[in-house]
């Protein structure tokens, strides 16, 4: 990172605590104390976060995430201390917002231990899982960039009402695909209790669905290949309802931290979504007529086919080190979505893993792929921007209101 991490590591502490001092004032002078509070936010703002996360001007052709990559990834793997730092400042930043423990806005936890308690090692990624209210605002922010719709399931639903859900979305976008991240455990599970909700960090299943003529499509892309129980349930009970279902899920993992997969599902959906707008083409046709696996499964009740990971999305993928199955002849590029002063910026997917690769995982030699790590603090830190942007807490959870809304 710039040196204005380091140089002003001191003032950003300072000024946050100043800004929590002045959040628990306003419970006494509610009008001096809230309006002080707003003008010394404005005027300090986190210096990594505003500062040093912007994309880098075109003309220098590094990626947007590379700033933050940067710091947060060393030679042996991912920076213990600039790690900490950033997580220091995502909760302090959450707390003035209201988010307390009881029900956070992220929860952080790291692969080697899978628990808090236990300190981290030098080179341990430390994962930022964004919870309920931080996916919405992620679904939300992607729909305004790119026209993509991604539902979050914040309220648990089982096999009837998810198969009513289902219908219910592909009639509202007449043909096009909308992604859904499903719950994948049990109610109860994987959740803390806020006041009148509750805040799911359990596993959770990416799905992409889409009506194409008379046909409902399902791409189940799993990271973690869990079988969702509800979802088949749902796909079962809609073939029941004399509906033509076809189904696609994936044959291989492709997580390996146990932890990414909330950030791995907004990755994956608004990689193919934004892909998917180009095609004239039913999602199902587009990704079997090309990754078609091995090994084909079909039901009486639901088509089933297995498929390999398209190379385009294989960015988000921990559990190989190149793309050994696929043909680097072909033209299968993971292309940047960069601003229009960069036409035809062009990446492959092993310059993609090789930039976020770094210490032996899992088995000797073998590299691990913390892009996930790096784009989950990246997240954080766009969601928490845009909550901070809204001029009062009446205005944001309004906002935060109508995301839910629109969502259950």
């Amino acid at each position: 990172m710039p040196n204005s991490i380091s140089t002003n590591h001191h003032t950003t502490i300072e000024n946050t605590s100043a800004r929590y001092t002045l959040n628990q004032l306003a419970h006494t002078l509610p009008k001096i104390a809230h309006r002080l509070g707003h003008l010394l936010y404005r005027s300090y703002k986190i210096s990594p976060v505003q500062d040093n996360f912007r994309e880098t001007h075109a003309t220098t052709g590094t990626h947007q995430l590379k700033p933050i990559t940067d710091w947060l990834l060393n030679d042996q793997g991912p920076s213990l201390s600039a790690q900490n730092e950033l997580k220091k400042q995502l909760v302090l930043r959450s707390r003035l917002l209201g988010y307390e423990v009881e029900n956070p806005l992220f929860v952080f936890a790291n692969n080697r231990v899978q628990s808090e308690t236990i300190a981290l090692r030098e080179g341990d990624p430390l994962i930022a899982k964004p919870l309920d209210d931080a996916k919405l605002v992620l679904a939300d922010l992607y729909q305004k960039k790119y026209g993509i719709r991604i539902v979050v399931e914040t309220h648990p639903m089982n096999k009837v009402q998810l198969a009513k859900k289902i219908k219910q979305e592909c009639l509202r976008a007449k043909g096009m695909p909308v992604g859904l991240i499903l719950r994948t455990t049990s109610q109860g599970q994987g959740e803390s209790m806020g006041p009148g909700q509750s805040n799911y960090a359990g596993h959770v299943t990416p799905i992409v669905i889409q009506q194409f003529e008379k046909v409902i499509n399902v791409v189940s892309l799993d990271s973690t290949l869990n079988p969702n129980t509800t979802l088949l349930g749902a796909m079962l009970r809609l073939s029941h309802q004399n509906m033509n279902i076809r189904m696609i899920t994936l044959h291989k993992a492709r997580q390996a931290d146990h932890f990414s997969c909330h950030t791995d599902a907004l990755q994956i959906l608004k990689d193919l979504l934004v892909q998917q707008k180009s095609s004239s083409r039913c999602i199902l046709d587009d990704l079997s007529a090309h990754h078609l696996a091995d090994g084909d499964q079909i039901t009486s009740a639901v088509n089933l086919l297995k498929i390999d990971l398209p190379l385009f999305l294989q960015k988000v993928n921990q559990r190989a080190e190149w793309p050994a199955n696929g043909n680097q002849n072909d033209a299968q590029w993971l292309q940047a979505h960069l601003s229009p002063t960069q036409p035809g910026k062009y990446q492959t997917i092993e310059q993609h893993w090789q930039r976020y690769s770094r210490q032996p995982w899992e088995n000797a030699g073998k590299l691990h792929n913390h892009f996930l790590a790096v784009k989950a603090f990246h997240n954080a830190n766009k969601v928490l921007n845009h909550l901070e942007s809204f001029e009062s807490k009446v205005s944001r959870d309004k906002y935060l209101a109508k995301l839910r809304k629109t969502h259950t």
